[in-house]
């Protein structure tokens, strides 16, 4: 197990405007409609290609932990 390693991820999200479902696809976006978003990850084990995180969002943006770990 290696020691913890903390990272913060700030990228603004939007819905997908291609998608006009009522569940529509959150993604990292710069355009007018995005809005901040801020989560903070911390990286608790690894072993192996397994990692554990500890998430803490700093906003509360719909799909945010999601849409951040796609994004790295």
């Amino acid at each position: 197990m290696t020691t913890a390693t903390q990272s913060r991820v700030d990228l603004p999200l939007a819905r997908d405007p291609s998608d006009d479902s009522r569940g529509a696809r959150v993604k990292v976006s710069r355009g007018e409609a995005a809005q901040e978003a801020v989560t903070d990850f911390t990286v608790l084990a690894r072993a192996g290609d397994v990692v554990l995180l500890e998430a803490r969002p700093r906003t509360g943006r719909t799909h945010q932990i999601r849409a951040h770990l796609r994004s790295a």
